[in-house]
Order: C-alpha cells, then sequence, then structure tokens
C-alpha cells in the first residue's frame, strides 16, 4: 500500500523539445531517479540544468 504524499513541487522552466533532448538527462540523473518522471535533484543540478 501507498501512502499519498504531496511534495511541494515548483516549476522552474518549460524548453520546448524534440524527444532528443530528454533522453540524456534522463541517463545523466538516473542516479537521482524517485519514481517515474520524478528526480530528486540538488540546487547544482537544477542551476546546470536552467542554464540549457
Amino acid at each position: 500500500m501507498m501512502v499519498a504524499f504531496l511534495p511541494d513541487i515548483s516549476l522552474l522552466k518549460i524548453w520546448e523539445h524534440d524527444g532528443e533532448f530528454e533522453t540524456p538527462l534522463h541517463k545523466k540523473y538516473s542516479h537521482l531517479r524517485v519514481r517515474g518522471e520524478w528526480f530528486k535533484l540538488t540546487m547544482c543540478e537544477l542551476f546546470e540544468l536552467n542554464e540549457l
């Protein structure tokens, strides 16, 4: 059984892209994956992504 947990979520940036953009990011940050499309990124990773 899973307990409902609603974390604080903020939208920081939106990219228009083709599918080629997302796959490398999933691989790069796979060690930070929480579940599915969810990742627990540090501030360093967030700053890095903001520069893309």
